[in-house]
């Protein structure tokens, strides 16, 4: 993934995050942990060195 898709990616979900938790529904919060968890995944891949 090149860093620009990181980057949206992890707007997008930050910024789902903060209104499911604002809004207190679940939903969108499941939805919130995709790209939230895509970022994280590509940034232990970058760590690691793999």
């Amino acid at each position: 993934m090149n860093p620009y898709t990181t980057f949206i990616a992890l707007l997008v979900g930050s910024l789902l995050l903060f209104v499911g938790i604002r809004t207190k529904k679940w939903p969108i919060l499941v939805v919130a942990l995709f790209p939230l968890g895509l970022v994280a995944f590509n940034m232990y891949l970058l760590i690691t060195g793999r």
